[in-house]
Order: structure tokens, then sequence, then C-alpha cells
């Protein structure tokens, strides 16, 4: 996992030359293959979704906001189990808590867990948030192995 930058900045231009510093932007690309590395069909399978992508720049300082869009083709009975994982602060969170419903509802074998006081995404950051990464890599590898 790389390191991530932990020193406080001391206004804004400093973090936006902190984070365009040759070190943060192999920071980036390492996170970002190890990502990637990940998405994939054996360990995420896509059968039965739409993948999408949508790549938006926000106004107006014209940053490139890359979205991954993952839906159900149609029907979602017959996915394999799914472990819907959401973060109580998370704007996404009710979207995830309904396809879990909806998961139910078609017979799926699923399993909902909910972050409390956490936002989007901060499982992934073990630097930050250890007990968080810890639990959440443990809960999902006994949903894996069949005993959570």
């Amino acid at each position: 996992m790389p390191e991530m930058m932990t020193k406080p900045a001391s206004s804004r231009e400093q973090l936006i030359e902190d984070a365009n510093s040759e070190e943060a932007l192999e920071n980036q690309k390492a996170f970002r293959e190890m990502m990637e590395m990940c998405d994939n069909d054996e360990i995420a399978p896509s059968k039965g979704l739409t993948v999408s992508k949508k790549d938006i720049v926000s106004e107006p300082d014209g940053n490139s906001i890359n979205l991954q869009i993952i839906r159900p083709d149609s029907d979602v009975t017959g996915l394999p189990p799914v472990v819907v994982s959401v973060n109580e602060c998370d704007p996404l969170r009710d979207e995830g808590i309904a396809f879990y419903q909806l998961l139910l509802s078609a017979g799926v074998s699923a399993r909902c867990r909910q972050v409390m006081g956490t936002m989007h995404g901060t499982e992934i950051f073990p630097i930050c948030c250890p007990d968080f990464s810890t639990d959440t890599a443990r809960d999902l590898s006994a949903f894996c192995k069949g005993t959570g």
C-alpha cells in the first residue's frame, strides 16, 4: 500500500502543490494500479451487471471526476451472494441499502453492513483508519469463506 502524506498544509496552494509533487503522483499511480488489480471478473464477477463509465468535469475548477456506474442488467435474480458495505455518513448509503433490499426481495443471498461514523471510502485507507479497514477485511473474508 502506498504511503499517504500526513503533514498539515499551511494553505490551499500548499496542499495543491503537495498533491502534485512527484512523490504524491507516484503514490496516486501505485494506489490506482493496486485498485485496478482488484477490478477484474475473477475477483469481482460482473455477470448480470451493466458497468458503464462517465467522466465529468466540475465547474468552475475543471477537476475531472471519473465515475464507474454498476447496475443490474434487469432482474437481480440469480446473482451470486453479495455483501453490501455502506458507511453511515456516505451520500450513497441509502442507495446501497436499497440495493441490498432489492437483492433480498429477489431471493439473492446477501448481507449488508453499515460502518458507523464513517464517510465514503473510509475503510480503504488503513493508514488513517486501521480499525475500520481491519474490520471490513475480516467481514468480507468471513463472507467469502461462508462463515460470516
